[in-house]
């Protein structure tokens, strides 16, 4: 009997031994971002009326576009609004009388902001040149080069520059809500009709994806290529660039966050532990509901359970993920994991301080958008 008991311990030992303790994986979900004019939004209709410069009509358009697709959580921030022609002009320094005729526009058109504003730059310079190119002139086999030479190939670079300053201004009170100069510039380079950069940073993975890749993805005799890799097309692409970064200053929107669970804890009953192991592994599974509920079993099991650090934290990223419009609900989880921490611990430290920017931009977000009429 002494024996059974032993090996029956052993094998619970073991059982524990053998629990879930796979590295937790990366979870992600979507966040609200604040932009950096909120009272823009407030408003819900805007109005979009004719840049002055070059490249106004073309960039008032892409705008309205721009400010049309703004989107939060699935529902459109904006209804926009525009006259058939985008008749109306302003100048580089707008007057009190061009404020009038900007407000007049926006009631005519039912608006409670009014977009306008000033193209600075909407250029490109075209510059040709050769370089060295090392080709086959004789094959022994299809596969095999028996005879090289130098040949001069010929190559087109392309540089773009962008800027434009826009002003957003409040039908109600003629204030300007928003006046902030956005620049982007961008370039490529073909050679032989191929296309060899697009630079770096968002505008040349933009580049790369409108003009169909690079190298042998985007050959001269491919007619879309041809069509898109050209001065114009990179025109459009700082065009789109500026209009979309303008929507991220005056619209509320998602991003994309990444948090990590603890996969390891001490502390628990062993079959709380085991437990744990297993929220960890559903989670890597996708199925962060059941995590979820067993970190919520596991919480309830022991009021000791509720002073465990890595079983808080983890249930503060429960709330994080599954609740992303209440972050102050993961809060106080979070707040309560770093209240009992003797050390820092960075996991902790950052997703504090991520929920506290988080709680901050959604009361901002929420009185942005509760002041609409």
């Amino acid at each position: 009997m002494k024996n059974w008991r032993i090996l029956a311990a052993a094998a619970g030992l073991l059982g524990a031994m053998a629990a879930p303790q796979a590295q937790a994986k990366s979870i992600t979900y979507k966040s609200q971002v604040s932009p950096k004019y909120p009272a823009v939004s407030s408003g819900g209709s805007v109005a979009i009326v004719n840049f002055n410069g070059k490249d106004g009509t073309d960039f008032a358009m892409a705008l309205a576009s721009a400010l049309q697709t703004a989107e939060l959580d699935g529902r459109p921030v904006f209804n926009v609004r525009t006259e058939d022609s985008i008749s109306y002009k302003s100048s580089a320094a707008i007057s009190k009388t061009e404020v009038s005729a900007t407000v007049a526009t926006g009631r005519r058109l039912g608006a409670a902001t009014v977009f306008t504003g000033t193209i600075t730059a909407a250029s490109t310079t075209v510059t040709n040149f050769t370089r060295p190119k090392e080709v086959c002139t004789k094959q022994s086999s299809p596969f095999k080069c028996e005879t090289k030479s130098t040949v001069n190939e010929p190559c087109t670079k392309v540089i773009g520059l962008y800027s434009v300053t826009p002003r957003a201004i409040q039908v109600s009170t003629g204030a300007m809500l928003f006046s902030e100069t956005v620049r982007t510039s961008g370039e490529y380079t073909v050679c032989s009709g191929e296309l060899q950069s697009t630079g770096g940073g968002a505008l040349g993975d933009a580049l790369k994806n409108l003009f169909g890749g690079s190298g042998a993805a985007a050959k001269a005799d491919d007619a879309v290529t041809v069509k898109v890799a050209s001065p114009d097309a990179l025109l459009e692409a700082m065009r789109l660039n500026a209009a979309s970064r303008i929507r991220t200053l005056v619209a509320p929107y998602n991003r994309e966050v990444k948090v990590d669970l603890k996969d390891r804890t001490s502390g628990l009953s062993k079959e709380d532990s085991v437990q744990f192991g297993n929220a960890v592994a559903f989670a890597n599974a996708g199925r962060m509901d059941r995590a979820c509920s067993i970190f919520q079993t596991i919480y309830m099991n022991d009021p000791a359970n509720q002073s465990n650090v890595p079983l808080l934290y983890d249930m503060g990223v429960c709330q994080e993920v599954m609740l992303p419009d209440e972050p102050s609900a993961a809060l106080q989880y979070y707040s309560r994991a770093d209240q009992l921490l003797s050390r820092p611990d960075k996991q902790v430290s950052d997703a504090f301080l991520r929920l506290q920017n988080q709680v901050q931009q959604s009361q901002t977000i929420t009185r942005s958008l509760g002041n609409r009429n």
